[in-house]
């Protein structure tokens, strides 16, 4: 593949990337709801996309709200004004002027994300669709990878500047690991969910209380870390017992050769975790007590990788 330098890192065009200066449209399960229908409504306006792909139906603000139900193998979209469709596909909802989406039905934040939540806000579109067993709606914000990784509820601003880079690298290579594997689920038709699980992510508001991880994400627009030529599985995790295990101990695979064990002098005496990949507190204390670069610290951690830009 033809590689361009930008930044000190380079551009690697055959990761499959290209296309959009924020990142590949990434797809973010946030919600199940089972009885009641899907509630949205926007800070400014939003319209709902109809099923031509080119018409919307425009609506002017917090006191519009849609709500979506399902019966008889159709979407009932409902609005203010007497607003009543049947659709067929998923309705997908989005905001206009920069305003956020607002998912009503969601009123607690995930747990293990800091602060007060509910964080229910979100940039790009929300999808709702049925779940495979028929049994509820999921919602699914889709937006830009860049986007996406504002809102990550991983960490505070607590942390220094280089571990910030190094865990908004890690998070954007494990979200297009996935995407470029078809996602978690690939039926479901999402590429990874809103939980520890995968990743917490809680929107919008949670910007506000990361700014210095924001301009982090910023400064490492579009570095992910490959091995032979693919983004990896970018696991990490909370605190290490002084040690970290290696991914065919902890996941019985051999699919993962970057994911070795390692000694962690930095992170911890107590496993909190699933313990391979990176170590949170292992990384702070790398960057903090040995002046570590975030480079440096990914290097260490996934064994044999290189940095590259995918866009």
């Amino acid at each position: 593949a033809k590689k361009q330098a930008s930044g000190g890192i380079l551009l690697n065009a055959a990761l499959g990337f290209l296309g959009h200066a924020a990142g590949p449209l990434v797809r973010i399960w946030l919600l199940k709801v089972k009885k009641g229908g899907v509630k949205i409504t926007s800070a400014g306006r939003f319209f709902l996309r109809l099923p031509d792909g080119k018409k919307r139906k425009m609506f002017s603000g917090p006191k519009d709200v849609l709500t979506t139900s399902w019966a008889g193998g159709n979407y009932l979209v409902r609005g203010p004004r007497k607003f009543s469709m049947v659709l067929k596909e998923p309705p997908r909802v989005a905001g206009m002027d920069g305003h956020p989406l607002v998912l009503l039905s969601q009123t607690e934040k995930q747990s293990g994300v800091p602060g007060p939540g509910p964080y229910n806000r979100y940039r790009g579109v929300l999808e709702v669709r049925i779940n495979e067993k028929k049994n509820g709606l999921w919602s699914i914000n889709e937006l830009r990878t860049e986007d996406y990784l504002r809102g990550l509820g991983e960490t505070t601003d607590a942390g220094p500047t280089e571990y910030q880079k190094a865990l908004a690298t890690a998070a954007r290579t494990y979200v297009l690991y996935h995407f470029s594997n078809g996602g978690r689920q690939p039926h479901n038709g999402f590429t990874i969910r809103n939980t520890a699980n995968d990743q917490l992510y809680a929107g919008f508001d949670y910007e506000k209380r990361v700014p210095d991880f924001v301009a982090q994400v910023r400064a490492t627009k579009g570095v992910v870390a490959t091995y032979e030529e693919k983004p990896i599985a970018a696991l990490y995790f909370s605190r290490s017992d002084g040690q970290t295990r290696g991914g065919e101990e902890v996941w019985r695979s051999k699919r993962f050769p970057y994911l070795q064990a390692k000694k962690d002098p930095h992170g911890g005496t107590r496993l909190v975790g699933h313990g391979t990949g990176m170590s949170a507190l292992g990384a702070v204390g790398f960057a903090r007590k040995e002046d570590w670069s975030f480079r440096k610290i990914l290097a260490y951690y996934y064994t044999g990788i290189k940095l590259e830009r995918g866009y």
